[in-house]
């Protein structure tokens, strides 16, 4: 088994070293590749990135990019457990549920409507989110409505940060018994999803069509 995933993925053992050095420099270095093993959909090499590298250095990595502020961090740190999360079992466990909380705080102190960062920790939120009942939860406890209410405005038309943010929406009303505690997030959120009905011309747009028929009604 292990000796097909080396096949398959040659730089696997390079980084698998890399992230065995005691040296954060090292571990960063290693992480950069993820992206590569993301974009071949290699997700048993993401596994065992993941185990390797150990949930208490990606903590580590969020919290210093939220605190710093560090654009080169907050996109490192976001972009890879987005490529994590497209592993279901990683996307399932507690340890993601719980980096929810700092990730909607990275998302809070965004002020750009566009960009990889806010892509990464949508598709983190939503990928979270729909792989577990505690990652919902952790997300709706996390001020989920108000959030998107909020970044719904700047969130630019058309592009993929919206099409995560409606998903998300169409989530979490799934969820929710009592929708009048968000008569005022809900209003901006009908008027930015109509939006996009002018600029959406592929699936989404149906998934527009349903979320406002749900809000609606």
């Amino acid at each position: 088994m292990e000796s097909q995933q080396y096949t398959q993925s040659p730089s696997l053992d390079d980084c698998l070293k890399l992230f065995m050095s005691e040296r954060d420099e090292q571990r960063l270095a290693g992480l950069v590749h993820v992206t590569e093993f993301r974009k071949a959909d290699d997700l048993s090499s993401l596994l065992v990135i993941y185990h390797a590298l150990g949930s208490r250095f990606l903590d580590r990595l969020l919290s210093t990019a939220a605190t710093r502020g560090d654009d080169a961090y907050l996109h490192l740190s976001s972009t890879a457990l987005a490529a994590f999360c497209r592993v279901p079992e990683i996307a399932a466990s507690k340890d993601m549920a719980l980096k929810i909380p700092r990730v909607v705080q990275v998302l809070w102190l965004s002020k750009q409507g566009q960009g990889p960062i806010l892509e990464e920790c949508y598709e983190f939120l939503y990928l979270v989110s729909i792989a577990s009942e505690v990652g919902a939860m952790a997300l709706h406890k996390s001020g989920d409505m108000k959030l998107l209410a909020s970044h719904i405005l700047i969130l630019s038309d058309g592009f993929r940060q919206m099409e995560l943010a409606i998903k998300l929406v169409q989530l979490i009303l799934g969820k929710l018994v009592f929708l009048d505690e968000y008569v005022a997030e809900l209003s901006v959120i009908v008027a930015a999803v109509t939006r996009q009905f002018a600029v959406l011309h592929h699936a989404v747009k149906f998934d527009a069509l349903h979320l406002l028929s749900a809000m609606l009604s």
